[in-house]
C-alpha cells in the first residue's frame, strides 16, 4: 500500500512542478510584454552653435539611421534602460501626431517630471 501511496505523491510533485514552471514562464511573458511605464525628458544641452538638434536613432549608435531631428526643449519618453552604453530608447510624437520610437544618446535629454506620451 505504502508503495502506491509513494508512487502517486511523486507523479503529484512532478505535476505541481510542471505547472509551477509554466506559470513562472507564463509570468516572464508578460512581464516582457508589458509595456515600459517611462519617464518624462526634454531635449536639452544643445550647442547652439553646432546643429542645434537632437538626432533620434534607429539603433542605440552615433552610425546609425537618423528617424528624427529633435529641437532643444522637444519632449521625449524613456522608454527602459539605457543600451549600448548611454543610448536611452525613446517615445515622442511628430507633429502629426505619429508616435516615433527611437534612441537617443542620454546627454542631451533632461528628466522633467511624469510620462506625458501616450500609446
Amino acid at each position: 500500500m505504502f508503495r502506491y501511496v509513494g508512487k502517486y505523491l511523486r507523479v503529484g510533485i512532478q505535476i505541481g512542478l510542471k505547472v509551477l514552471l509554466l506559470a513562472i514562464v507564463s509570468l516572464l511573458a508578460t512581464l516582457q510584454a508589458t509595456a515600459y511605464s517611462g519617464d518624462h525628458y526634454r531635449v536639452c544641452n544643445l550647442d547652439p552653435q553646432g546643429e542645434n538638434f537632437l538626432a533620434l536613432r534607429e539603433a542605440p549608435m552615433a552610425t546609425s539611421r537618423l528617424v528624427m531631428r529633435l529641437p532643444s526643449g522637444y519632449d521625449v519618453e524613456v522608454r527602459g534602460p539605457r543600451k549600448n552604453g548611454r543610448w536611452f530608447p525613446v517615445a515622442t510624437v511628430d507633429e502629426k501626431g505619429s508616435l516615433i520610437e527611437g534612441y537617443v544618446f542620454d546627454a542631451f535629454v533632461c528628466p522633467v517630471g511624469k510620462p506625458r506620451i501616450s500609446q
